[in-house]
This record gives C-alpha cells, structure tokens and sequence, in this order.
C-alpha cells in the first residue's frame, strides 16, 4: 500500500512503498495529561542532506508513533529548499550574509542561519500548526567546536533564537557578515570565525560558551545531546565533562544509541576511527561497556542521560523516526513541549531497540520511600535497599516480529567526587567499580498483572552508587552476540560470522536501556 503524508492539512500521495503492512492508521497521540511519550531527538530533510521533505519525515515518524519529533539539519550552508529545488532556481531568493560559494555541482548555498529564520522554522510551525496533539520542534544538528555533532533543540515562537545560536557556534557557519541578529559575535572554535580550527583546548571553551550562552538565554526551553560521541574517535569524555559542567540544565545528554542502524556497516561506525571500534548490540561504546565512559560521568554523580535516535537521511541506511528506536519520557503534562522537555532533564527515560519491550519501571525501595529513573534514594548505611524492575512485552514491533526478553543485567556503581578540569582524573574514562551486579533470565523474573517483575536487595550498602539497567533478545554465550557473561559483542562479529548485515542484523539484536537511579547514603 501507499502511505499519505499530510502536508499543510492535506494528504498528499507518495510514491514510496510502506512496508509494515499491519500500521494502516497513524498511532494516537498521547491524549491524557500526565503519561510516557516517545520521540525523535535526530533527523534530516532537504534542507540539508537528507532525502525527504521535512513534512514527509514528521507524518511518517507519526504513523511509527512517535509524539514529538526534533528537525535537526546541519549547520554550515546548503543549496536546497523544501521540496528539495535548488536555491538558484527559484526566482526571487535572496542570499544573505558573505557569499556561501556552490556545491559541488555548482549550485549557490544558503547559509543555515538565514535557512532556520526564513524557511525551515516557519515550516516547522505551520506543520505543527495543522497537527495538533504532538510535538514538532525545530533543532539543529550543531557542528560544535569539540563535542562534534550534537543535537541541540530550542522550543520558541520564532526561528530567531535556534538561527542565531548556528551563526554564532557552528564551526561550518564561516559567514561573518553579522548573522540574522545586531551584536552577535562569532565564537565556533576558528580563527576570525572562518578561519583554521583553533587548539583543542579553545574548542572546548568555545564549545562551553555555546551551551552557557544556551543556559543564560534559554535555560529552561533548550538541550543539547552529543550525537553518534565515538563514530569520529575524536569525543573524550573530558569533552562531556566540560560539556556537562557548562550547562548542565542545557546539557545533559548524549545520543548513546546512534542511528544509522540500517546500513550494511551498523550506525556507519568505521572500525579504524570509532571508539571501542564499532557499536556493540547497536550502542556505542561509550554506553556498551560496563565500567567504561558512561560509568565514569555517572560515578560522579553526574545527571547525564542516554537517549536513541534514528538519525534518519533516507530509507537506504535508517529507519524512520519512531520506526526501530524509541527513547521514552515521562512527562507530567504530554500535551506541554516544555513538560517533555522537563521529563527529558528529569532522567526519566529509557531507550529501546526493536520494539523488545514496550514498557518499562525501575525502582529503589527502601521502607516508605521509592526513587526511580534519575532520581535519588536517601538512606543510612547499611540499610537494605530492594531493586524493582518491571517491564512489559506484548505488542509486534514494526518488523511483524514479536521479540523476546531473554536477558537482564543490573549494573552498579560507586559514586565519589566530581573530577576537577586540568587534574588527569578529568580525563579518565573508566569507573573501575561499575560491573554487572546481576544476570537475570526468563527463570528469574514473574509475571504480576501483566508485567515481569524482578526483585533483588542490595543488602548492606555502605557507599553511595548507582544502578542502571539493560536487557537483551539473547543470552549470555549468544555466538557472535554476546559473551559469557552476556555482554553485547561488536556487531561486526555477527556481519562476518553469522552473515547478517543492515535492517537484518538491527531486527536479530534487540537491546533496551535504562537511565540510572541514585543512592546516597545520610548518616
């Protein structure tokens, strides 16, 4: 069958063939109040590289269900519109700024700035204008002077603050001709602004002045995730410290769960420059391995979260937004973009791959009291705290598959002090004490109204920590899939073992994760 896109309240055809022959009407929108919604954080349209109308990508990730969705072209300049015309070709365009120069087909560009404040932002808001009951949010994917590519989102009434922000920190933005604002100074990471890449350490402070001018102009209605952190190998995790450390209500996230998963060499992770030399189970490494990056922010106590995204350009290599990766939020009013986002900085999310599970809950008891995703457990030493981890698994997932949980890991961690910038702990990126506390299977977990339930105490807790939790479709011992002890294996182990690559390898290897829960010890 043909899938309608809606394009400014209307339904337009599209000649692309829609494969999931069960979705014949678009998923609901969350209609109650408070709730969990699913979203998008990273996707692309013609107005940079990516191979679909903007309203095309925001109907299709509709129809997968998701309730918001983050329009996040690149910085930098680009020679097409909407519709995918080039620029020179639509009579009555006018190039703003220092001349952009042409692609390579010798087509002229637009710089970004003048694209999110002329044409993409005022799409974005009739598209949503006409679609109320979800969330449609105009992004950037910013070209940051040492954190690479991070998604960063600006929930506004006008495209001025998100075109601002590329002209001033995108290290692709090089005109410097005054952007779309009087007054705003040009702080990406290059000499003169459009000049050679400057010192690694003035890229971090540029980075830094970015998210602080971010946190003192939009501290409550904007984010910033580090997209993809190990595909270049040039993120180290002093990057997020600093990264964290400038604006931790801006940001305080990192797209851990890359897209991407549809090409032949999962989430395009070249074993010769990733990190950890690819994604493991679909993850980065950064988030993959116990007791690596991701261990060491969190045990310092840091409120850094992991997020999916489907990264989506085009059907060859992504799927659509919504369609394989799901990032769920709770949110005390789902029908309020600045509560999801609230919900967002909470930590109250987990992320799932494949549709494996459709919900889940962890929670830290102790007595009358409860704390869960994101948030802290107080208790005194040596008091017992019970672990409970509940999820659901009842619907067929977009593959017309219906996966199943065959693996749970609790994994914990020490908590102790947050390193200081310039000492060599700010540079490390192991936390020595994370490690998989306990391997749960089918045989250890019971059903209880509908749910899986696990319990398990931590009996004599005498040091603040953390626990997070993941699950998996295999078993420890998986061949080319997991190890021993069950932890995912590089994805390229199953390419060359089990000959499976692209939308066939991300459907057989389902992951989900958990965002961590706190406890402190009071005396």
């Amino acid at each position: 069958m043909r899938l309608p896109f809606l394009v400014a309240g209307t339904f337009l055809l599209s000649g692309l063939i829609f494969s999931c022959s069960h979705l014949t009407t678009p998923r609901s929108a969350t209609q109650h109040k408070a709730g969990w919604v699913t979203g998008d954080f990273h996707e692309h349209s013609h107005f940079s590289d990516g191979g679909y109308p903007l309203d095309s990508v925001y109907t299709r990730g509709a129809y997968y269900g998701s309730n918001f969705m983050l329009n996040t072209d690149h910085g930098g300049c680009y020679p097409r519109d909407y519709d995918g015309r080039v620029w020179d070709n639509i009579p009555g365009t006018v190039f703003k700024g220092v001349d952009a120069g042409v692609d390579k087909n010798g087509n002229r560009q637009m710089w970004r700035w003048q694209e999110l404040l002329e044409y993409s932002y005022p799409r974005v808001a009739a598209f949503q204008k006409n679609n109320p009951g979800r969330h449609y949010i105009q992004g950037l994917e910013w070209n940051s002077p040492s954190t690479s590519h991070t998604t960063t989102g600006i929930i506004a009434n006008s495209g001025l603050p998100i075109s601002m922000f590329e002209y001033q920190f995108d290290y692709s933005d090089l005109d410097t001709a005054g952007g779309p604002a009087e007054g705003l100074v040009k702080m990406n990471g290059r000499k003169n602004g459009n000049g050679e890449l400057l010192s690694p350490a003035q890229r971090r402070e540029a980075t830094a002045a970015a998210i602080q001018w971010l946190m003192k102009h939009h501290r409550y209605n904007s984010w910033a995730f580090v997209a993809h952190p190990e595909r270049g190998g040039d993120v180290k995790v002093g990057d997020l410290r600093h990264f964290n450390n400038a604006g931790p209500d801006v940001a305080f996230g990192f797209e851990g769960i890359p897209g991407h998963q549809k090409n032949t060499l999962r989430a395009i992770f070249y074993p010769q420059h990733a990190a950890g030399g690819g994604t493991y189970g679909g993850v980065g490494y950064y988030a993959s391995e116990v007791g690596g990056t991701w261990d060491a922010l969190l045990g310092e106590g840091r409120r850094f979260w992991l997020v999916a995204s489907s990264d989506f350009h085009g059907m060859s290599s992504d799927f659509w937004p919504g369609e394989y990766h799901r990032t769920w939020i709770y949110a005390k009013d789902t029908t309020d973009p600045l509560s999801i986002l609230e919900g967002m900085r909470s930590g109250n999310m987990y992320v799932c791959n494949g549709g494996l599970i459709n919900a889940l809950e962890v929670t830290a008891v102790q007595g009358g009291k409860t704390a869960t995703l994101g948030q802290t457990l107080n208790t005194k030493p040596g008091l017992p705290v019970e672990i409970v981890i509940r999820f659901q698994t009842s619907k067929p997932n977009f593959n017309n598959t219906l996966p199943e949980v065959k693996m749970v890991h609790l994994i914990t961690g020490d908590i102790t002090a947050m390193t200081q910038p310039g000492t060599p702990e700010f540079e490390n990126d192991t936390n020595p004490s994370a490690k998989v506390e306990k391997l749960f299977t089918a045989a250890d977990w019971k059903q209880n109204g509908g749910w899986n339930e696990i319990r398990y105490t931590i009996k004599n807790p005498t040091k603040d920590f953390y626990f997070r939790v993941r699950g998996a479709n295999h078993l420890p011992g998986t061949p080319y899939e997991t190890d021993a002890a069950g932890n995912p294996l590089a994805d390229s182990l199953a390419t060359k073992h089990l000959g499976i690559d692209g939308a066939e390898e991300a459907w057989a290897d389902l992951w989900f994760y958990s965002n961590p829960v706190f406890v402190k010890m009071k005396q």
